[in-house]
């Protein structure tokens, strides 16, 4: 294969697991089908740990990654919660836009996922609710695909569940980002599902060293 197929190859697996990385988090772990997810450890790189469960009914794993970040949980939410700079450092993601915010702690956002030729590019809608505790913060991100009209030549996923779970630690925050969706894409599952991993390292990777400065 030559250096430019190379190159498309890299970038199609990239986008493939974007799609089932992007922001169709919804549910938290512990809330939904995830909550009997049977997690297999996946793969360890760069101080983030995955893991991998099959989810009844769906040809798609769902992973649950795991990191500490040297900082306390005040500054790693703020991150979070500024979606229009995802895409500075969450693997893949080309836009996020802000629809609506509802006081105190609700948001509804837009993510847009590239999506390599021949595919149109995807987009999920969802609802980001913050639920703050003295030993647990929570994110939960619901899809919500009926909330605004379809974005001409992009195509809206439907399904998707997912969390980040943030817990204080003497040396900065614990985060478990947990997710299963499915991107609505004609590809063998098992070609998604063999690269599951990578994305949700590369993303807390980002997040540790955007958080840590």
């Amino acid at each position: 294969m030559t250096a430019v197929g190379l190159d498309w190859a890299m970038w199609m697996r990239r986008s493939l697991l974007s799609l089932l990385l992007v922001w169709v988090l919804p549910v938290s772990a512990g809330e939904g089908d995830l909550d009997q997810a049977i997690w297999e450890p996946a793969r360890e790189d760069r101080g983030v740990e995955v893991f991998t469960a099959d989810i009844p009914g769906s040809k798609f794993l769902a992973f649950q990654a795991t990191t500490v970040i040297a900082a306390p949980v005040a500054d790693v939410l703020a991150v979070l919660t500024e979606h229009p700079k995802y895409p500075g450092w969450y693997d893949n993601c080309a836009e996020v836009e802000l629809i609506e915010y509802q006081q105190p702690d609700t948001a509804f956002i837009r993510v847009v996922v590239k999506t390599p030729f021949p595919w149109a590019d995807r987009e999920a809608v969802n609802r980001v609710t913050v639920v703050e505790g003295e030993q647990l913060t929570r994110v939960v991100l619901a899809s919500e695909p009926n909330h605004i009209r379809l974005t001409p030549g992009l195509v809206r996923m439907q399904i998707a569940k997912g969390s980040w779970l943030l817990t204080p630690l003497p040396e900065g925050t614990k985060i478990v980002h947990t997710y299963h969706g499915d991107p609505m894409i004609r590809v063998p599952a098992w070609l998604v599902n063999r690269f599951v991993v990578d994305g949700p390292i590369n993303t807390l990777a980002n997040l540790r060293k955007r958080v840590e400065g």
